[in-house]
């Protein structure tokens, strides 16, 4: 008979358990189409980075797979993307990725990635850690596209994208604005490591997303892609916070700042990441090879 479990023990189980039942995942486990832990970060990651790393994220398994899974055998069913393409696991994915971008600011923070093939590339500078959060907003946004026509998950409708597509072609149009759009499409998983191929947006991305504008596609930022204007936002809040405590500033109500939300409207959130006047950043320069993405 197995020996008897101690109640702390037994609760804690019983607690991870419920957790990801309910559709949680952490990077910092091994899952069958995920290894990117903590162990792949730098060694010289901080304490709250590497805590901020292993938060939950209230997204299914299915998440992992869509961004790395190299396995035959992963094949999704709409139920599956159904299960991921939740505003439930978009939030979380965007509240993970802001924990990392003000948690992972130090100089030995970093994620580690290689050039060429993840199981025989060599080692690159390592990139900041909060690109791991870029990649699977990228991967939500692109795996939950839908024809406009059908209805149906552009995920299912197979081939290639195809960067010569007619304007009425929701998929294809969709995948080259999100791609432009994204930061994170500037990376990928290959054999469970960190990849950058910045070359293929201009040799093959490029005129899609050219494509994409003639058929009225535009640029719109995502939450959370302008770093800087979120560590400078963080930083004057840490300074009136500082004035404060010796009682020589009141707080804005609402503590909002002077940059934009997502709309690019002055007086938005500045915690979405983008200001007046600045030039939305996308991920350019950054697209991956044909193999990587299909529609």
């Amino acid at each position: 008979m197995a020996p008897a479990r101690s109640l702390p023990s037994l609760l804690l189980s019983l607690a991870l358990s419920a957790q990801f039942a309910h559709g949680q995942i952490t990077l910092d486990q091994i899952y069958p189409d995920w290894s990117y832990t903590t162990s792949r970060l730098t060694p010289s990651t901080s304490p709250g980075c590497l805590a901020a790393y292993r938060a939950p994220i209230s997204c299914p398994e299915t998440l992992l797979g869509l961004a790395a899974s190299m396995r035959t055998i992963f094949k999704p069913t709409p139920a599956d993307i159904d299960s991921v393409c939740t505003q439930s696991c978009a939030d979380s994915i965007d509240e993970y990725l802001l924990n990392l971008i003000t948690s992972c600011t130090g100089p030995g923070d970093g994620a580690t990635k290689v050039v060429g093939s993840g199981n025989s590339g060599v080692y690159a500078d390592p990139e900041p850690v909060h690109v791991v959060g870029w990649v699977l907003q990228y991967i939500y946004s692109r795996s939950c596209r839908k024809d406009n026509s059908t209805g149906e998950y552009c995920y299912f409708k197979g081939g290639s994208a195809n960067n010569k597509f007619a304007c009425d072609d929701s998929c294809n149009l969709q995948f080259y604005a999100n791609a432009h759009n994204y930061p994170g499409a500037g990376w990928f998983f290959n054999h469970y490591m960190l990849i950058d191929q910045s070359s293929w947006w201009t040799e093959y991305f490029g005129p899609g997303w050219e494509r994409a504008r003639e058929c009225g596609a535009v640029e719109e930022q995502p939450r959370y892609a302008d770093v800087g204007v979120i560590l400078e936002s963080l930083k004057v809040k840490e300074e009136e916070e500082k004035k404060m405590g010796n009682g020589t500033v009141k707080a804005d109500e609402g503590g909002k700042g002077s940059e934009t939300g997502s709309g690019g409207v002055v007086g938005g959130d500045a915690s979405n990441g983008t200001a007046p006047g600045t030039v939305k950043t996308s991920a350019a320069g950054r697209m991956k090879s044909p193999f990587a993405w299909m529609i």
